[in-house]
């Protein structure tokens, strides 16, 4: 009798220390109720990397201290908006995704993407391919909130976030803040679990006076104070120590000038090419039969231009199998510009200003990314990483199976609780 007594504590015992090393077991016994968390996707347009270290950031840096921290943030080329923000939802490269570019030619369809007021293809599905979080989430049974990302717009009706907003550039900064902290007030049941929310500075502070020009030292510092306000107004909410926040950029900003200049129309003609786009990646579409003229007219042509025939583009960029990307590329060197000499006149202004869509290999193209929250250790730093690895980072936070994608999930694991 007593050794059976023995027998059935010891069982108890191992029992007991089983069921508290089951982490979700755990996590229940001590009130802490994962389900409930919510993750926050911010985007900072343009936000350089080395910002950080440039300008006045007390608020960026603190949240950077109490969770995880990256070298940098390694876009993926071309370092454009829409590519770059497209794959951080989606975890592919722009040559799995669709968005090889801001502007592109379907040749299949015979229709143009552009980006910018007005533009009708941002909304159209056909362009985007690939799943965003925002999808994944839905099919999985999680409510989410989109407060403009590219490719949210586009997303068909019966996938789109439960919560959404057709992009407004007039819908002010402010305004954006106290919408997620309405989002975050709702009741359990309706609260979205996965939110992004945009900012289109200080990207256009950088185009238009420069990287390190003051108007873009402002506008990163308000963005700090604008991060400092949510973090404040979440911490004093009932939300406080639910919020996971993943704050991040697309891509940098290089500085131009007007004095280092490649005119295109130099050395071919525009009569054999349809030119997408110029600068300071240049997308070209030769004449039947041209292909190989035009590719030695603009090869070796100037020591700061770079042409490629598709296919031969370096395989780090991942940027070869879609049929939007053109038949040949010709990217500048950083700081240079692609124009043609009719344009030089109209837009030289804009050559005091800043500029991104360089090769992603030049640290004036990294881009910024911090998290903190309830799943993050504090205190952590990691290595620089290509944007393509978020996706996963969100499906693990929000508890839900990713869709196909090029990163590495196993990636974040060291740096969550």
């Amino acid at each position: 009798m007593k050794k059976n007594i023995v027998n059935f504590s010891l069982r108890v015992l191992a029992l007991t220390l089983l069921l508290g090393c089951h982490p979700k077991l755990r996590q229940d016994s001590i009130g802490d109720k994962a389900s409930s968390r919510v993750t926050l996707l911010i985007s900072m347009d343009g936000f350089r990397n080395d910002y950080l270290d440039s300008f006045d950031t007390p608020n960026l840096d603190q949240i950077a201290q109490h969770g995880l921290q990256a070298e940098a943030l390694i876009p993926v080329f071309p370092t454009k908006t829409f590519p770059n923000h497209y794959s951080i939802v989606t975890g592919l490269y722009p040559e799995d995704h669709g968005i090889a570019a801001n502007k592109m030619y379907d040749r299949e369809t015979d229709s143009w993407f552009q980006i910018g007021a007005g533009s009708k293809a941002t909304r159209e599905a056909y362009w985007f391919e690939g799943e965003p979080i925002w999808v994944t989430a839905k099919k999985q049974g999680v409510k989410t909130a989109t407060l403009f990302w590219p490719g949210s717009d586009a997303t068909p009706d019966s996938l789109k976030p439960d919560y959404h907003f057709y992009y407004d550039n007039n819908f002010n900064h402010a305004d954006r803040i106290a919408q997620v902290l309405d989002w975050l007030k709702m009741p359990e049941n309706l609260r979205p679990k996965l939110i992004t929310l945009y900012f289109e500075s200080p990207d256009l502070e950088g185009h238009r006076f420069g990287p390190f020009s003051p108007e873009t030292e402002k506008a990163v510092e308000r963005m700090d104070a604008m991060m400092g306000e949510l973090m404040r107004k979440i911490e004093a909410s009932d939300m406080k120590g639910q919020v996971n926040i993943v704050i991040t950029s697309d891509h940098g900003m290089a500085q131009l000038s007007p004095d280092s200049v490649i005119f295109i129309d130099d050395y071919i003609d525009l009569q054999d090419v349809m030119l997408v786009q110029t600068s300071p990646k240049a997308d070209i579409i030769p004449a039947p039969g041209k292909d190989s003229m035009v590719y030695f007219q603009l090869k070796d042509a100037h020591p700061h231009l770079s042409v490629f025939r598709k296919g031969d583009e370096p395989d780090r960029w991942h940027y070869r199998k879609h049929r939007r990307i053109t038949p040949l590329i010709a990217v500048a060197d950083l700081g240079w510009t692609i124009m043609l000499r009719r344009e030089f006149a109209l837009k030289q202004k804009s050559l005091h200003g800043g500029a991104h869509g360089y090769d992603n290999r030049n640290p004036e193209m990294w881009a910024v990314f911090m998290a903190s929250g309830p799943d993050f250790k504090a205190g952590q730093k990691m290595a620089a990483f290509e944007n393509i690895e978020i996706y996963n980072l969100l499906c693990r936070l929000l508890r839900i199976s990713p869709a196909t994608n090029s990163g590495d999930s196993s990636l974040f694991i060291p740096y969550l609780k």
